[in-house]
């Protein structure tokens, strides 16, 4: 299993937020290279999926054996037919300091590490070796 990592370095304040967004279009981009039709489930800006979304993306997944499992602490597996075919693993959260920055408010910011994998990115990288 080859985990992909990246880093964003974001103002501290929005730190948590925009892990959130980045593990819900994460996780979305995964359930479509499924092959699911989904645009009824989500909106196009990504905001909060509403109750009947909700429902309809539940019923879609329960329909083909797909499970994503949330462990409540920053974690994300989702499964096919009891196979694991993604993980988006708790984000790290460093601080930092930017000592050439002016604005006092702009001087301290978070880094946050984050790691995740999908079979689908062993996939794109079996047939890139061939190219």
């Amino acid at each position: 299993m080859n985990w992909n990592k990246e880093t964003l370095a974001v103002d501290r304040e929005n730190a948590k937020q925009i892990a959130t967004q980045y593990q819900f279009s994460w996780t979305k981009n995964v359930l479509l290279q499924c092959g699911l039709e989904l645009s009824d489930c989500f909106s196009e800006n990504n905001e909060d999926m509403t109750i009947e979304q909700k429902i309809k993306l539940r019923k879609i997944l329960n329909f083909n054996d797909l499970l994503v499992l949330d462990d409540k602490d920053g974690g994300i597996t989702i499964y096919l037919e009891k196979h694991i075919i993604g993980k988006w693993k708790k984000p790290k959260y460093e601080l930092h300091e930017d000592l050439s920055q002016l604005d006092p408010k702009k001087k301290i910011y978070t880094l946050i590490n984050i790691e995740f994998w999908s079979v689908f990115d062993e996939q794109d990288d079996n047939t890139s070796d061939t190219d």
